[in-house]
């Protein structure tokens, strides 16, 4: 057992060192030329703790990137490094590690974002989003093509979707978790404005997801907004209307 023990601790160390001294600016851009549509700009410090002015990815700036090794992960078999950055003067805070089996670790993500651009990120085809995205997810953990487990939630602030007409959804609830059978669960409600929402999306392991979304207008709504419902979604007895839909992640180019 004592050898056991001296021999981790020497690796531990050993590690520590070599972070410690080893340059960053080398390692990214050896780590950028093997991933397409992504570079990093102006590199300072060492993988210890370090600065790029900017990171691109495909179309997307994100700016005043720092990092910040935490060494006591190491001990839990963890390669973990805190992250402060902006996005389009949004800040963002989070860390992010890699375990000795190679799956991929985020902790307490913190961001807040404009629904607008956050919309053409995701490339909804029609229709703008309004609002703020508050993100805070607590941990996600993935390995390379399987789909992440995680535990958190997104509010969606004065939550607005235009198309025809404007729609004011209030503020929107997303809380993700999982079961048994499906490692993400995103349940969807919101404090009612012109629609009261109710949903969920479960995805199985295999990346098989189900979307079910009721949609129930208020008195607030207008018959155009009805109408424009009824384009869409399944008009039922309650007056409410429901989505639903279902598929493969590998289609959506998300697997």
């Amino acid at each position: 057992m004592k050898i056991r023990h001296y021999l981790i601790t020497a690796v531990v160390a050993y590690l520590t060192f070599l972070i410690y001294l080893a340059p960053a600016a080398p390692l990214l851009d050896l780590v950028t030329k093997n991933n397409g549509g992504i570079s990093i700009v102006s590199v300072t410090g060492s993988l210890w703790n370090g600065n790029a002015r900017s990171l691109h990815v495909k179309n997307h700036k994100i700016e005043n990137v720092d990092w910040s090794f935490i060494p006591w992960r190491l001990l839990i078999g963890e390669v973990s490094y805190d992250i402060q950055a902006q996005y389009k003067d949004n800040p963002i805070s989070t860390s992010i590690g890699l375990t000795l089996t190679g799956k991929y670790l985020l902790h307490n993500l913190s961001a807040t974002l404009a629904a607008y651009p956050t919309g053409k990120i995701l490339d909804i085809p029609i229709g703008e989003l309004d609002g703020n995205l508050k993100i805070a997810v607590t941990e996600a953990i993935w390995s390379a093509n399987t789909v992440p487990k995680i535990t958190g939630d997104i509010l969606w602030e004065k939550a607005a979707y235009t198309v025809a007409e404007r729609a004011e959804l209030g503020d929107v609830t997303i809380m993700f978790s999982e079961s048994d059978t499906s490692p993400l669960i995103a349940a969807i409600k919101n404090t009612p404005d012109h629609l009261s929402i109710d949903g969920n999306i479960t995805i199985n392991a295999e990346g098989h997801y189900d979307l079910v979304i009721s949609l129930k207008p208020t008195k607030k709504a207008s018959k155009n907004l009805r109408d424009s419902l009824r384009l869409i979604a399944k008009s039922l007895q309650d007056g409410s209307f429901e989505i639903k839909n279902a598929g493969e992640l590998s289609t959506l180019g998300l697997m």
